[in-house]
C-alpha cells in the first residue's frame, strides 16, 4: 500500500518544511549554549510541552541578537501550532529579514502568508488576507520557479473574492512541469470551481488500498467520501464496525465511497482482522502515520464527511448514529449531478 498527500496542502496548514530543513541544518553551526537550548526546546516540543519549548527558543535567539534562525524557525511554527498565528508572523518576518539565499527568504515569506491567511481566514479578516497575498507574491518574486507560492497566491487571491486571478495563478500551477500531480489535481479543480477556495475542503491525498485501488480524492468529484479511521485496539471502533458495514450495504451503487483507515502498529494483525471479519469495503493501512495527523484524527473512532464538490462537511467523534442522515441528504446532493468514471485500480504492495 501507498499514501501521497499533498505537499502544499501540507504547507498550508502544518509549516513550509523546506524552511524547517534548512533551520535544522543551521542549527549544528551555531555556539554550543545555543546548540543546547535548541536541543531542550525540540525535546519540549515533542513533549508538547509548548511553553518551556518557546522559553528555551527564545533565550537561545536572545543569545544570538534576536537573530538566530532556528530558533526564528521553530518559534515561528511553535506558534503555528498552538494558534497564534500573528506571533507566527511576525517571527517569520523577522526570519525573513535575517536569512541571505533568495530561496530561504522566500520561504520565510510564505511562512508569514500562510499564518496570515490563516488569521485572516479565522477572523473573517480582508485586511489580513490582503497582508498574506503581499506575502505570496513577494515569495514568488524572491523565488519565481517555486510554484507552491503560486498555488497559495491562487488560494487567498480566491478568499479575497478575486477569482479571475486566483484562476490565472492555479491554471500557472496545473500547467507547470515537475509539479505536484496531487495538488495540480486540486489546482485544477479550483480552475474550475474558484468558490471553492472560499470553502473548507478536505487535504488531497492518494492512497492504494489494501485490496489494490486506487483512490485520489480529486479523482472522486462526483462523489460522497466517507473517512472511518480506526483500530482493532480501539473497543469503541469495535463496536461500531457493524454500523460501518450497514453504510456500505445501504448505499450500494450510490455516489458513496467508504474509506476505512487503520492505524494499528502491527499490520498482520490488522490485516488478519480485515479478513477475518470480511470488511471488503476499501481498506487503507496507515503505515507511515500520514493520513491521521493530515485529517487530525487524534481520537478514535472518528469520522469525515466530504460532499461530491470535496469539501469537508462533518467531523464525528465516537457514536456514529447520525452519519447516516448526513450522508443520505450529500448523496442525494450528488445524485444530481452527472457521474464521474469509476475509480481506477491497480494492484500494490500488500502489508
Amino acid at each position: 500500500m501507498s499514501i501521497r498527500t499533498g505537499s502544499v496542502m501540507l504547507a498550508v496548514f502544518l509549516a513550509m518544511q523546506f524552511t524547517a530543513g534548512a533551520a535544522q541544518t543551521q542549527a549544528a553551526e551555531e555556539p554550543p549554549r545555543v546548540q543546547q537550548e535548541l536541543a531542550k526546546a525540540a525535546q519540549f516540543q515533542s513533549d508538547h510541552n509548548l511553553p518551556f519549548a518557546i522559553d528555551a527558543l527564545e533565550k537561545a535567539n536572545r543569545m544570538e541578537h534576536g537573530r538566530c534562525v532556528p530558533c526564528l524557525v521553530q518559534l515561528a511554527d511553535i506558534y503555528r501550532e498552538s494558534g497564534d498565528n500573528m506571533r507566527s508572523a511576525k517571527d517569520a518576518g523577522i526570519l525573513e529579514e535575517t536569512v541571505t539565499t533568495p530561496a530561504k527568504k522566500a520561504a520565510a515569506a510564505a511562512m508569514e502568508g500562510t499564518a496570515l491567511m490563516r488569521e485572516g481566514v479565522a477572523r473573517k479578516k480582508a485586511s489580513l488576507l490582503r497582508q498574506a497575498q503581499e506575502q505570496f507574491a513577494q515569495a514568488e518574486q524572491w523565488d519565481p520557479a517555486n510554484m507552491e507560492d503560486v498555488f497559495l497566491d491562487g488560494i487567498v487571491l480566491g478568499r479575497l473574492g478575486d477569482d479571475a486571478q486566483a484562476q490565472k495563478e492555479f491554471a500557472r500551477y496545473a500547467a507547470a512541469k515537475g509539479g505536484d500531480p496531487i495538488m495540480q489535481a486540486r489546482a485544477r479543480r479550483y480552475l474550475a470551481d474558484p468558490e471553492l477556495t472560499r470553502e473548507t475542503m478536505a487535504p488531497a491525498f492518494s492512497i492504494r488500498t489494501v485490496q489494490g485501488q486506487t483512490l485520489d480524492l480529486d479523482k472522486l468529484q462526483g462523489r460522497v467520501v466517507l473517512l472511518h479511521f480506526w483500530a482493532t485496539d480501539c473497543n469503541d471502533c469495535l463496536g461500531e464496525l457493524s454500523h460501518v458495514r450497514q453504510i456500505v450495504e445501504k448505499f450500494q451503487g450510490k455516489p458513496l465511497v467508504v474509506l476505512s483507515i487503520g492505524t494499528d502498529e502491527n499490520p498482520e494483525k490488522w490485516r488478519a482482522f480485515i479478513e477475518k471479519h470480511d470488511m471488503t469495503w476499501p481498506q487503507y493501512w496507515d503505515a507511515d502515520q500520514q493520513m491521521a495527523p493530515l485529517f487530525g484524527a487524534s481520537t478514535l473512532p472518528r469520522y469525515f464527511t466530504i460532499d461530491a464538490r470535496g469539501v469537508l462537511r462533518s467531523v464525528v467523534v465516537g457514536d456514529n448514529a447520525d452519519i447516516d442522515r448526513r450522508l443520505q441528504r450529500l448523496v442525494k446532493q450528488a445524485e444530481q449531478t452527472p457521474q464521474p468514471a469509476p475509480v481506477s485500480s491497480a494492484k500494490g504492495n500488500h502489508p
